[in-house]
């Protein structure tokens, strides 16, 4: 069994990754330690919604585990795994984002902190 996503997959990501750069864009991360924040926040939110999915899967086998499973359970079960699932993806997503916008953000003050130590301490000197 494949447990890679294909590539019409990760094409689909980075669309909806590109979405959520514009709308992290509109509420400006301005500093290292808000985008660390809502990493933590983010990162939470995931971990708190795979408990769920673990949980549901640990139900899933102890009905397993007393005889034929009820279909109307199993359905509930599979659906409630699902709609984890679904969260979980849009808040990786969202986590991405929120990596990806610290990332461009370092970058452009790279060269702004280059240039204010050349002027008083000399960071970035060659000779």
């Amino acid at each position: 069994m494949k447990h890679e996503p294909t590539a019409a997959t990760l094409i689909g990501i980075y669309k909806l990754l590109h979405m959520e750069l514009d709308d992290l864009s509109a509420t400006d991360i301005q500093d290292t330690d808000q985008a660390f924040r809502l990493l933590c926040e983010s990162a939470d939110e995931i971990r708190d919604e795979m408990g769920n999915v673990f949980q549901a899967m640990q139900n899933a086998g102890e009905i397993m585990k007393g005889g034929a499973p009820d279909p109307a359970e199993n359905h509930r079960q599979f659906t409630e795994i699902y709609r984890a699932a679904i969260q979980i993806a849009g808040k990786s997503v969202r986590l991405a984002a929120i990596a990806r916008q610290g990332i461009i953000q370092s970058e452009t003050m790279n060269p702004i902190d280059r240039m204010s130590g050349q002027e008083g301490g000399g960071y970035g000197k060659t000779d």
